[in-house]
């Protein structure tokens, strides 16, 4: 086998078989397979050399991929399971295109929860409280990095025309998934008579 990248224009074929080593090739004994050099006009190209991400899908290593996870140059996706555009931030692969490993397609490592497409983040408060845990078993819905509770008020009637200030009827608030005793009217004019419901404490 030649034992220097030759140019194709000199004619020299890559392998000649004889008794002796002829001048420029060696005898490896024995040759495995991933020892081959899959293109032999070009020195950087070979078993051994690092896969670079390049235009053409060049197979640098000649280990049989192209593009292959790790190769210099790739960038860091992260793992979206759940397909809702927001990546694991403990999932990472530097890839020299989206989906060279399957769901490593987003460079954002912003999910909190990416078994539920439902929790991530979201803008502008669009995403409601809730009473449940995401499937990771938390309340932080919108992966803010805290728990928000919703109803957090004391409630309360007035002396003047039995006014509601609706809330809790205590001062301490449940836990998220609780359910507690929640003042909902005030009737009367000059002795006001308290409504109460069970809510149950929403959190994102």
């Amino acid at each position: 086998y030649a034992a220097e990248e030759l140019p194709a224009s000199t004619g020299v074929p890559s392998s000649r078989v004889g008794c002796d080593p002829y001048w420029n090739y060696t005898v490896p004994d024995p040759v495995a397979e991933s020892d081959w050099d899959c293109d032999d006009t070009r020195a950087d190209i070979s078993p051994g050399e690092e896969e670079v991400c390049d235009p053409f899908d060049l197979d640098e290593n000649c280990n049989g991929e192209a593009e292959e996870a790790g190769a210099i140059g790739g960038v860091p996706f992260y793992r979206d399971r759940d397909d809702d555009g927001f990546g694991d931030p403990m999932e990472l692969e530097y890839l020299c295109a989206a989906g060279t490993i399957p769901e490593y397609t987003v460079t954002n490592n912003r999910d909190c929860c990416d078994i539920d497409p439902t929790s991530r983040p979201y803008d502008d408060d669009d995403i409601d409280h809730r009473s449940i845990t995401n499937a990771c078993g938390s309340y932080d819905w919108n992966c803010d990095g805290e728990v928000e509770k919703h109803w957090t008020n004391k409630g309360s009637c007035s002396d003047h025309l039995c006014s509601t200030t609706k809330g809790w009827r205590y001062s301490d608030e449940p836990d998220c998934g609780d359910a507690a005793s929640w003042l909902e009217d005030c009737d009367g004019l000059f002795s006001c008579s308290k409504d109460y419901i069970i809510r149950t404490q929403e959190c994102r």
